[in-house]
């Protein structure tokens, strides 16, 4: 993924370029959101939850900005929205 750093995840596409990854605690969480903050590749938009993120890598993978609104499913799964990378 992104910088050849995989992910600590299990993983499901939803969309082209938005899947959504589980994890099997929250450590494993942490260490996944780190790797995609680090990234200089782009801007990430993503939600997460306990042990679970929702990771749109539309702008990433095509230099364009999201058709996807992430920012509302963050309010319909309570989770928290994120915008990360550079």
């Amino acid at each position: 993924m992104g910088d050849g750093v995989p992910l600590t995840s299990e993983q499901k596409l939803c969309f082209e370029n938005v899947q959504l990854d589980l994890y099997p605690d929250q450590n494993a969480l942490q260490e996944s959101y780190q790797i995609l903050s680090d990234t200089n590749q782009g801007k990430i938009h993503l939600v997460h939850g306990k042990n679970w993120m929702v990771v749109d890598l539309s702008q990433m993978a095509t230099g364009q900005p999201s058709t996807k609104n992430i920012e509302r499913l963050a309010k319909e799964l309570n989770g928290e929205y994120a915008v990360v990378g550079s």
